[in-house]
Order: structure tokens, then sequence, then C-alpha cells
């Protein structure tokens, strides 16, 4: 059809895509509904053609996408709406491919795009079409062969299936579900299960504005610290082989020196850090801030989890490389 075509009507069906994307996910969690939700994305690529149609399915993308990514709006207010922009993308591009190539090319179509997006910009594999099935314990059990990539094929070839109208791919479709049933009936019995650790995690509930205002106001800080502390001792009643405290627990006064062999400054939130174990005598995970310096000039910056055992050393650290886009970071901000 030519763009002069695109009528209103049709004009909705990517924002029905939108409704039925986003209600398959949390927190209406309505998985079922993945089976069917890009069916009007489908039946849009039939219909609509010309660049009107690609903004169109672009605008019904990021709506969706951005009331998915809607919760990031605690930490950063703008980040939905760039979410949304960005994922929209994809869901242009899959109408388009799909409108070049013909509806029985989707799942290839929308798992490739999944892929790209799980790994471009340091990759965004959140709200993939297979996580929609993780109540579905029996159907997931194909992740052991191609990963949730393998789940997110199948769910899009239902929906292919249902467009494509032909018996046999139907019927196809069919026996590649009761084909997954099937298999995850006999996996599932053959899992030997083992009960593991026992790992309490911490939960403050502490509003971003809150966490940030502490590093203005020292004895904000200490107030959210306090918080953290006192859950713990709950928690360690509990007799936990592990504590886990939240990503950017502390967000000041932890200082790594690059001088000489290095080390850790000695400090009152330093002192703070080590607390939690030493009083309760079971390891922590903590997650902080941390700044690295260098003849006292800041080096670096970063988001890192330590480990810290009983006696209060840090035995184990782990520094966030995987930031998210467009929320965490801008990509090529420096150079746009």
């Amino acid at each position: 059809m030519t763009e002069a075509k695109l009528t209103w009507k049709v004009a909705l069906l990517p924002f029905l895509f939108a409704l039925l994307f986003w209600a398959s996910f949390h927190p209406l969690n309505l998985g079922f509904l993945g089976y069917v939700a890009l069916v009007p994305l489908l039946v849009y690529a039939r219909l609509a053609s010309g660049k009107k149609a690609f903004f169109v399915a672009w605008l019904g993308g990021a709506v969706g996408c951005a009331a998915a990514f809607f919760w990031v709006r605690y930490t950063v207010p703008a980040a939905p709406y760039l979410l949304g922009l960005y994922m929209g993308l994809y869901v242009a591009l899959f109408t388009s491919l799909v409108r070049r190539f013909g509806a029985m090319w989707a799942p290839a179509a929308w798992v490739a795009l999944e892929y790209v997006r799980g790994y471009l910009f340091t990759g965004l594999p959140w709200f993939l079409v297979g996580y929609t099935q993780h109540d579905s314990l029996h159907l997931i059990q194909i992740a052991d062969l191609g990963g949730v990539w393998g789940v997110s094929l199948l769910v899009v070839f239902v929906n292919a299936a249902l467009v494509d109208g032909r018996r046999a791919v139907r019927w196809a479709a069919a026996g590649a579900l009761a084909a997954a049933y099937l298999y995850g009936a006999i996996r599932l019995g053959t899992i030997e299960l083992a009960d593991g650790p026992k790992v309490a995690v911490v939960q403050p509930n502490i509003p971003q504005d809150i966490k940030l205002m502490g590093l203005e106001k020292p004895q904000q800080a200490v107030e959210n610290y306090r918080k953290h502390l006192d859950l713990s001792l709950e928690a360690a009643k509990e007799k936990p082989d592990l504590i886990v405290w939240p990503e950017a627990s502390i967000y000041r006064g932890i200082v790594k020196s690059l001088d000489g062999e290095g080390g850790w400054r000695e400090t009152s939130w330093m002192r703070r850090l080590v607390a939690p174990p030493r009083e309760t005598g079971i390891p922590h995970v903590i997650g902080i801030l941390v700044m690295e310096d260098r003849n006292g000039d800041l080096v670096s910056f970063t988001n890192s989890a330590v480990l810290i055992d009983p006696e209060g050393r840090i035995t184990g650290r782990f520094n966030k490389v995987h930031r998210v886009p467009f929320s965490e970071y801008v990509p090529y901000a420096d150079t746009i």
C-alpha cells in the first residue's frame, strides 16, 4: 500500500502492540500475551508502507517500551523516554523487515534485532520477548539449548503463524510448542536439586533523592547507612551464610589509593563499610562508589561491589562495566 493509505485504524495497530507488550511484563505479568503481542505489528507491516508508516511504528514501539521502563524514572527521570525512543527504533526496523521479507521471517528478524540490542552500546537485553514466559517452567527449559533467544524465537513463531493463516504453519507452531513442553518435562526430570547457601538481601527502600542528598549532607548519608546496618543486624538473627546490600549503598568516603602498592585509605566511611560483617560475623557483599586516586588526584570513579569477610577484610571487588545506555550514560555523548 502507499503512504496515503495509512488510515487511523491501521495507525492504531503499533499502539495496540505497545499495550500488549507492556502487559506481558511486570507489573501485570500476563506472559500469555507474548504469543499475540506482535500480531498487531505483523498485520501493520502488511497494511502500511512509506516513511510515515515507519515513524508511526517507531512511536508505537517507543510508547510500549517507555511504559515498560517507567520504573527507571525513580533514578533518572528522563530515562524511560530516552530508552523508549531507542527501543522503539528496533520495533520500526522490525516492521520494515517483515514488510520486505514476509511474516514468516518475523522470528528470525525479531531475534536478530534482540541480539543486536543485547550487545550494541554495551547492550540492553531487557524486555526480550522470551522473558514473558518466565513463569512457564516447562517451556523455558529449551533455554539450555539456545538461551533466551530460543524462547523468543518460539514465541515470535507463534505470533507469525497466527498472522500467516496457513493451516500447516499453525500446526507447525503448535507442534513446536508441544515439543518444547515435552523437552521441558523430560529435562526437569533429570535435574538434581540441592539446598544452596542461605542469603539475606537488605532492601532499605530509600528514595533516590534521599540517597543523593547524602552527597551534600553527611548526616543524611549516616542515616541512610544506619538503615542498612539495622536491617543487616535483623537479618543476622536468621543466621544466613551471606548478607547482600544494594548497589551504591555507600555513596561517599571510600578511597582506593593507586600509589605504590596501593590500598584502601583509612576513613570514617571505610570503618563503617567493614563494621557490618564484623558485628554480625557474617560475610557481606556491599555496593559502594569507589574513588581511586594517585598523589591525591582523582583518577577514576567506579560503581563497585566488594566482598567483606567477618574479620573486616575486603577479599573481592567487582567494578560495574556494563552501564545501561540512555540511563546510566548516553552513547557518544562526548562527540555528539
